[in-house]
């Protein structure tokens, strides 16, 4: 009797698939498929790079190639990196697919750790698969949803495209606001190194998370010309040399961005706590 329900299925499988193949069969159609798969499904697919140190980055959008373009390929952190030892303990500020974690647990010989946060609630999923891809521990990588914010609760947020979220008046989202006191709570400092990467909102972070800057020994920030505080880079440096960091270098310094089909420009600062 097993055999014979066996062969049913396996006969009933054969029949569903038959139309489909068919229709696959088809060279527009085939195109066509892989296309809404690639583009809506990319989740599923189950695509996963092999990394060094026995990693893997899972590529669960679309979108998150340009993100593993930028960091893997690109190298785009790398200069700066290798400008100061190699953080065991740190804080990814706009995580995004959590890449940048990635990167730096890629180069890790001894246990680390790292709090990841985004206002973004579609990368949630895709820093999951990271997590569970490489079999992380949760009391060493933890990810909150939340947004940097000058003071109040929510946040208004606009979840745009290719790593481009930001905070902006009138967004339609709202994110609740991430206190620094929450930071210090979920991940007791010091901190090796923050990396911001939030659109705009670095000068907010300079401006109310200063008990995290106070505990932490390099930050690593991508400016944005278009801050709320509207002096560029100069500004955000002068606003972190106040905290008691002295430049350590720059990457991309002044390079061209689009920003609501607008040119604006953007670069990579790293930046060292001379009080610690």
């Amino acid at each position: 009797m097993p055999d014979f329900f066996s062969s049913l299925k396996k006969s009933a499988r054969r029949v569903f698939a038959f139309p489909l193949r068919l229709a696959l069969a088809n060279g527009h159609v085939r195109r066509r498929v892989i296309f809404e798969l690639t583009q809506h499904y990319h989740g599923e697919i189950g695509v996963a790079v092999p990394m060094e140190n026995g990693l893997v980055c899972p590529i669960t959008s679309v979108e998150h190639w340009v993100s593993y373009a930028n960091i893997f390929c690109e190298k785009e952190y790398d200069a700066l990196l290798a400008m100061m030892p190699l953080p065991i303990r740190w804080i990814d500020l706009g995580c995004h697919a959590g890449h940048f974690t990635l990167l730096l647990a890629t180069r890790q010989r001894a246990p680390w750790s790292a709090l990841l946060v985004d206002a973004d609630s579609r990368v949630a999923p895709a820093v999951r698969a990271l997590i569970e891809a490489n079999h992380l521990d949760a009391a060493a990588v933890r990810f909150l949803h939340a947004a940097i914010g000058e003071s109040g609760g929510d946040v208004a947020f606009a979840e745009n495209g290719y790593m481009t979220s930001e905070a902006t008046a009138g967004a339609t989202h709202m994110v609740r606001r991430l206190p620094p006191e929450e930071i210090l709570a979920a991940f007791s400092p010091p901190y090796d190194l923050v990396k911001l990467d939030i659109e705009g909102a670095e000068c907010v972070f300079f401006k109310a998370y200063e008990p995290v800057m106070r505990q932490t020994r390099r930050v690593l920030f991508e400016w944005h010309s278009w801050h709320p505080g509207g002096g560029g880079k100069a500004q955000l440096i002068a606003m972190a040399e106040q905290l008691g960091f002295r430049l350590v270098g720059e990457q991309h310094a002044g390079r061209i961005v689009l920003r609501g089909g607008q040119p604006a420009t953007a670069g990579l600062v790293l930046m060292e706590n001379e009080r610690l």
